[in-house]
């Protein structure tokens, strides 16, 4: 265990406990030893100051008696007089009279000595004594610090105190001299303690008198220290220093003061090194108490807590390694009872428990899901309803252990259910009860299947063998089937199958298996819906859905079926001439009556084997197998003779004249695009000259030399730079957003003008040059989403793909070196694809539409509706958005067939979780028609024209001011109408 890990454990944290319980004790053992050492030092402080008030009441004695002594002399007759030999006899009497008197004397008050109880030394003058000024000026009694005095020469302190007249005036000054002497011997009377000292300092720390060494007096206190702290405060108090004898002592001191002067400082210094050292070794017996109180209390809480509290933490911890490993049988142990460690065992037990059954939920809903994968793969591989129930039954019983199971389905009139082609059984002998089966049709609310066919939820029956509404009862009791459930399966609100399960034991009613049961039925009606829409789709994007016949892209398929026979084959193109009047004149409905006329009477001049397509509008299509230039001729004559026989619509004659032009394979073209092209500028010719027939030539092809002059040109124009990058808004149709651009290319041909897309974009697929193409539009749109980038702009640009494209072994690596170059995100490019994209390679075009997709780049389907690719392609394909081809759009919102196509597109995208996004929108009625057909997105005219990329940031700031202001006239006029 690490270090770490070890302080953090619990053991450790529950010793800390302890110790911190323990603290108070140890603060107060702390604290009662140093009480102790306090109350030895106040004992000592209050020696101290009773030895120091002793002195201080000598001193003040001793000071009162000298002044005393000289208010006395002051009022002596004696004094009065001027000096002589009398007054000196007089003060000498007096001075034997006091012991410790050094001098008296009379100072006139110029300083000189009048008379003195001492010879005088001549010119001797105290007018610059401090204490003889004193008492000059105020009048009074004066003391003197410690000095020498010049009449005796011997150290003492001086007294001073005006003598007055009659008149109370100042005649002189009266001065005595008190040897210091008698304080030293003071201070050795008292009784003091080894190494106590009494220390006298007069106001400038000259020692007075010392206690320890009399040797000391009159010198300056060596101990710095000290002598600091004693004029601290010169009211008193107390410190603890140490000596100039470098003993650590207590001293209590005090200022020596008479009338207002300061006399000196006196200190009274205890030695504290014994007294502590008393009290140090009861703390050491006190701290070494403590500390065995600690240490067996913390032994005491170390053993007592793996008892108590970490073998139950431990079989916790285990249980808890256990579940995170995976193991959810695993359990605490801990006895469920009262206290904190088992109440957490407890919670831990019922979270073990509920994760156990949550586990085992999963597993089932894991399995479930598993199923319904399986259910849905095998239910979309199916050819018809009843491979898809057989597939679901199979499943059903393999997953549930269940024995047999048949689908029941509507009648054809919806009056009762008939027994259908699926059906799974475990055992042989349950064909019996298939076949007995096939007997019975039931009502709503009859038997099984009629119960929930009628409630349209499941129903289920314990033993069938004790049902009275189970008419099979006798053969089920024979073959030893009991429990039975049947399942709707819904489309939408329709029921279009009932499936029944039996089971070859008793068994009450399984909700979860009930529940398991419908969801697979629900799937299994989700993908039937799924693959219903999906034959709508085919048939949307192979078939006209006015004609019903087969429009371009299914006949782009027939053709190129052909080509990979080999055999000669025709491809005719046919345009109706006066079909705009019939629409004009009597209006669409009438001419949607005649087209859908149109292709039964084509057919009827034609074989089996040959194909009507109806492209778009009144344009028609045909392909040939197997004919020659004359047979082809001579169908031409039959149709266009047919043709002429006027059609019937709502009781009027309709006359439609027909032209037609043709294309042979191999002559004219390897194909299917190619075929038709061919075909239509024959047409086109046939127009021109204005002939109904025309096979195509090509000298009389009108396209081929600009052509051949666009394909020599096309490579110089890339290095010329005559290329412009443009761009086309996409909106939001409920909002009005602008969502995104999509890239477009254009050519300023220095000769031919602008050439357009369509023309010289074929032309780079088979010159070659559609890498370079590509690359450039790519690069040029990342630039300028870089540049929108700057100027605060995000809008995805789309860059439209080709088969080459797609097919390009170093697309992705130029797609992504481009995107690093410019610092990219992958929401700045889209690409487009349009269907026909798909047919050439399609598993290349997988590859790298997955490799776009899972770089992060939103993928759309161009041109959705021409019906190039196979639904299985769309279904499949890792794409984003379906962009409606304009030609479903542009007959909005009038065109009824048109909406029907749009709305069914719709519908079918968001099944498959794509966005759609309408082109060709062109009308602000064509805008609303969209977004009540459930649109997400438009592209057109209405909203812009393509227009170059460096124009794009200002038509978007228009763009969002004008649509605000539409919208905010919208609200008006709808607030109007209410």
């Amino acid at each position: 265990m690490s270090f770490i890990a070890s302080m953090t454990s619990l053991r450790v944290r529950l010793m800390v406990l302890v110790l911190i319980a323990l603290l108070p004790c140890v603060g107060f053992v702390f604290w009662e030893l140093d009480a102790q050492r306090e109350l030895v030092r106040g004992q000592a402080l209050g020696e101290a100051k009773r030895d120091l008030s002793a002195v201080v009441d000598q001193h003040e004695q001793v000071i009162e008696g000298m002044r005393q002594t000289l208010q006395l002399l002051v009022e002596m007759p004696a004094l009065q007089t001027r000096g002589g030999a009398d007054c000196n006899n007089f003060l000498a009497a007096r001075q034997a009279n006091g012991a410790q008197i050094t001098l008296l004397a009379t100072v006139a008050l110029d300083g000189h000595i009048l008379c003195s109880s001492k010879p005088v030394p001549p010119g001797t003058n105290l007018a610059d004594r401090n204490y003889f000024r004193r008492a000059l000026e105020a009048g009074d009694f004066s003391i003197s610090a410690y000095q020498v005095e010049r009449i005796t020469g011997k150290p003492a302190i001086n007294f001073a105190l005006p003598v007055r007249d009659a008149a109370g005036n100042t005649t002189a000054i009266a001065i005595a001299a008190l040897n210091i002497a008698w304080l030293d011997h003071f201070v050795r009377t008292l009784s003091l303690p080894a190494e106590a000292e009494v220390i006298v300092l007069d106001a400038q720390g000259t020692v007075l008198a010392h206690s320890r060494d009399a040797s000391l007096t009159g010198s300056q206190l060596a101990a710095d220290s000290l002598l600091e702290q004693l004029r601290s405060d010169p009211s008193g108090g107390m410190s603890e220093a140490v000596g100039d004898d470098g003993v650590a002592r207590l001293y209590a001191f005090t200022s020596l003061a008479l009338h207002n002067q300061s006399a000196g400082i006196v200190a009274v210094g205890l030695p504290m090194g014994a007294r502590y050292a008393a009290v140090e070794r009861g703390q050491r017996q006190a701290l070494i108490a403590l500390a065995t109180l600690v240490l067996m209390t913390f032994a005491l809480a170390w053993l007592t807590s793996d008892v108590f509290v970490l073998t139950q933490v431990r079989a916790l911890l285990a249980a808890m390694h256990k579940v995170a490993a995976g193991d959810l049988t695993a359990r605490s142990g801990v006895k469920h009872a009262p206290g904190e460690i088992n109440q957490l065992a407890q919670a831990f037990d019922d979270m073990a428990d509920a994760l156990a059954r949550r586990e085992r939920e999963l597993l089932r809903h894991s399995e479930e899901i598993r199923l319904l994968q399986s259910l849905t793969v095998a239910v979309s591989t199916a050819r018809n309803l009843d491979e898809a129930l057989t597939a679901a039954m199979r499943m059903v019983c393999e997953a549930t252990h269940w024995h047999f199971a048949q689908a029941w389905v509507p009648a054809a009139d919806g009056s009762r259910l008939e027994l259908s082609n699926a059906w799974h059984a475990v055992a042989p002998d349950l064909t019996r009860f298939r076949d007995y089966s096939k007997n019975f049709s039931f009502e709503r609310g009859v038997g099984l299947p009629g119960r929930a066919w009628s409630m349209g939820t499941p129903a289920w029956i314990d033993d069938v063998t004790q049902d009275g509404n189970f008419p099979r009862a006798p053969l089920a009791r024979e073959l030893g089937i009991r429990a039975g459930m049947a399942v709707p399966v819904l489309v939408g609100e329709e029921i279009v199958a009932v499936v029944e399960f039996f089971l070859l034991e008793r068994l009450e009613r399984d909700h979860r298996l009930l529940a398991t049961a419908s969801a697979l039925a629900s799937q299994l009606g989700t993908v039937i819906r799924r693959k219903r829409a999906e034959d709508d789709v085919h048939r949307l994007a192979y078939y006209s859905a006015l004609t019903n016949l087969p429009n371009r892209s299914r006949l782009e398929d027939l053709i190129s079926a052909a080509l990979a026979e080999g055999t000669r084959f025709a491809v005719a193109t046919i345009v109706l001439q006066r079909f705009v009047e019939v629409n004009y004149t009597l209006g669409q409905s009438y001419g949607d009556s005649v087209l859908r006329q149109i292709g039964p009477r084509l057919a009827s001049c034609l074989m089996e084997t040959d194909v009507v397509a109806h492209f778009a509008g009144r344009n028609f299509a045909l392909l040939l197998p197997g004919r020659d230039e004359n047979a082809v001729r001579a169908i031409g004559r039959r149709l266009l003779h047919a043709m002429e026989s006027p059609f019937q619509v709502g009781g009027i004659s309709v006359e439609i004249e027909a032209v037609m032009g043709v294309a042979f394979f191999p002559e004219h073209g390897d194909s299917a695009d190619l075929l038709i092209r061919r075909a239509d500028v024959a047409l086109y010719i046939a127009q021109q000259h204005q002939r109904e027939f025309e096979i195509y030539s090509p000298e009389h092809d009108p396209y081929s030399p600009r052509r051949l002059a666009l394909m020599a040109e096309l490579r110089h124009a890339l290095k010329d730079n005559q290329f412009q990058l443009y761009c086309q808004p996409k909106t939001n149709l409920k909002t009005g957003r602008v969502v995104a651009v999509e890239t477009l290319l254009r050519w300023h041909h220095p000769v031919y003008g602008m050439v357009p897309p369509s023309e010289f974009i074929p032309l780079a697929e088979t010159s070659g040059l559609m890498r370079a193409l590509t690359r450039w539009v790519l690069d040029a749109t990342l630039q300028q989403c870089d540049e929108w980038e700057h100027e605060g702009i995000r809008v995805p640009a789309a860059v439209n793909l080709s088969t080459r494209n797609l097919a390009d072994p170093e697309l992705m690596g130029h797609v992504r070196r481009a995107m690093r170059a410019w610092n990219a995100k992958p929401d700045w490019i889209e690409f487009e694809i349009t269907e026909s994209l798909m047919m050439s390679d399609s598993r290349a075009s997988l590859a790298a539409l997955d490799q776009l997709r899972a770089d992060g780049h939103k993928l759309m389907i161009d041109d959705y509706g021409q019906g190039y690719a196979s639904l299985s392609y769309l279904r499949n394909m890792p794409v984003d958005a379906v962009k409606i081809d304009q030609e479903f759009v542009r007959g909005l919102p009038d065109d009824d067939n048109d909406a029907a196509i749009v709305r069914s597109t719709v519908d079918v995208a968001h099944q498959l979780g794509y966005k759609v996004i309408a082109e060709g929108v062109e009308l602000e009625t064509v805008w609303d028609k969209l977004i009540t057909l459930g649109c997400d997105e438009a592209q057109g005219y209405f909203i812009a024209r393509p227009m170059p990329v460096g124009h794009f940031a200002k038509w978007l700031a228009e763009w969002n001011e004008r649509w605000a202001k539409n919208e905010a006239d919208r609200a008006i006029r709808a607030a109007g109408a209410e």
